[in-house]
């Protein structure tokens, strides 16, 4: 087997192991819940949008999460054109408003991941722009 930027191509079967993927999956796994991370966080909605700067790239559809205190305080998502290496790390950005006590952040990340084109591998370029609302439980 060889090693060449971040990937193993087996010799047999001519397959590349996304190593970001699998890291992606273990973090999530091991991830704390919403309410023993912020125990005053009611609801996080995230929402995304796609866009391509090449125009025959369809864009990826709208999608909208909404997370519960007893779900997993993860915000890492992969490339929806599922291409190797791509992800949307939000992580810095929801922890970072939630410490300041912000009810809403929105901005754009670009995917650096890349994709087989017909000559050869290319970056992806995909750019989410995000919007991520927090309700705050209120002392009743």
């Amino acid at each position: 087997m060889t090693s060449l930027r971040g990937c193993i191509t087996a010799r047999k079967r001519k397959q590349r192991v996304d190593f970001r993927r699998l890291w992606r999956w273990e973090r999530q796994s091991k991830a704390p819940l919403i309410k023993d991370e912020w125990p005053h966080v009611a609801k996080l909605i995230l929402e995304f949008e796609y866009q391509h700067a090449l125009l025959f790239v369809p864009n990826p559809d709208a999608k909208t999460i909404e997370l519960t205190p007893n779900e997993q305080a993860f915000f890492d998502y992969g490339c929806p054109l599922d291409c190797f290496q791509g992800e949307f790390e939000l992580t810095n950005a929801v922890y970072s408003m939630i410490k300041s006590g912000e009810v809403e952040r929105s901005g754009e990340l670009v995917c650096h991941g890349e994709r087989m084109g017909s000559g050869g591998p290319i970056n992806c370029g995909l750019i989410m722009t995000y919007k991520v609302k927090v309700e705050y439980k209120t002392d009743t």
